[in-house]
């Protein structure tokens, strides 16, 4: 329920934040905001349609070995925020990689 409850939190506040962007912009910003969230993260488009958000510091890393819905939310939180585009994990500190990295290509 704790993990429901920050997720639907994040998805508002990311809606009024990503809202009236492109995806070039909203890509921009979701970094933003996952940066303010402690995740050291960085953006970079890599082609006119496909981008890669890296997230170099994991908020939730203990607390995801114990419970692993905490990374499924934050999968699912790049999706909801970008339902024009396909979003992938690509790396994953859960699985030794140095970043969580989500590749993501404009549909």
């Amino acid at each position: 329920r704790i993990f429901e409850q920050r997720s639907q939190r994040r998805i508002r506040v990311g809606r009024a934040r990503l809202s009236g962007l492109d995806t070039n912009e909203k890509v921009a910003e979701l970094a933003r905001m996952l940066d303010e969230e402690g995740y050291l993260a960085e953006a970079e488009q890599s082609s006119p349609n496909t981008w890669t958000i890296h997230l170099f510091n994991c908020a939730l890393l203990d607390i995801a070995h114990r419970f692993r819905q905490a990374c499924s939310s934050e999968l699912e939180l790049v999706r909801t925020l970008l339902p024009e585009a396909e979003v992938q994990r690509v790396h994953y500190m859960m699985n030794g990689d140095a970043s969580c990295t989500y590749r993501i290509t404009l549909r």
